[in-house]
């Protein structure tokens, strides 16, 4: 069994905070009500993923951390025929997204998962996503913090056994040390290709969430990185 099989959590692996204010009670129905319909069951094997929604779709995309939920659910609107897998192991962030998932219309073609994203990567079948984000990670700039960050170790070749070939990885962030990581990991990594596209410029699709306008409002610069699954012979 290797590191990546092991559920993260006894891997010592997620770090920071879980939760935050106490949910109001109206929340906390609409959060209770949410994870018994989105939320994964990571103790039965997944060998169909299309099988893990209620509506057909023709492929899997997942976002790692995605906080509010704004960009994932811009996202499941704007791509109907995809799958989408939600992670975010902060349970405000969790609810607030599975509150406003209730009524979505792409409520069928999302699943959650309340914790370490690391935990499906290693669930997941090989080659079943075609795009994977990673938006605005956890930064844990101080230099004796940098194994927490996500984008290192492991995580590179975990997502390349779960991407098809030719599949996408976004990175964005605003933070200097974390472009700087994620930039070396792609040098190193003999499994993705940096994308010739200007980092300054988002994505056509991009949605720009709260976090994102905060960032700006203080002075930071985000960067757009598209690292794509090289074609294996």
């Amino acid at each position: 069994m290797t590191d990546l099989d092991q559920p993260a959590r006894s891997r010592g692996l997620l770090y920071g905070r879980r939760k935050g204010k106490t949910l109001r009670p109206n929340r906390q129905q609409a959060y209770d009500a949410g994870m018994a319909r989105f939320a994964l069951d990571l103790s039965l094997p997944c060998t169909d993923p299309a099988a893990l929604f209620a509506a057909p779709v023709a492929t899997l995309a997942l976002e790692i951390g995605f906080g509010g939920g704004e960009h994932l659910l811009h996202q499941l609107a704007r791509q109907p025929d995809v799958g989408f897998i939600g992670c975010e192991p902060f349970v405000n962030g969790m609810a607030r997204l599975v509150d406003d998932a209730a009524e979505h219309p792409g409520a069928d073609r999302l699943r959650v998962y309340e914790g370490d994203a690391r935990d499906v990567l290693a669930w997941l079948p090989v080659t079943c996503l075609s795009t994977a984000y990673l938006l605005y990670p956890d930064p844990w700039p101080k230099a004796r913090h940098e194994k927490r960050r996500f984008i290192g170790g492991d995580t590179l070749p975990a997502l390349a056994r779960v991407l098809r070939p030719g599949g996408e990885l976004r990175v964005a962030t605003d933070i200097d040390a974390y472009k700087r990581t994620t930039l070396q990991a792609v040098r190193e990594s003999a499994d993705f290709a940096l994308s010739d596209r200007d980092s300054l410029v988002p994505w056509e699709d991009w949605l720009r969430t709260r976090y994102e306008a905060k960032a700006i409002r203080e002075g930071r610069t985000p960067s757009y990185f598209s690292l794509f699954l090289r074609n294996v012979a």
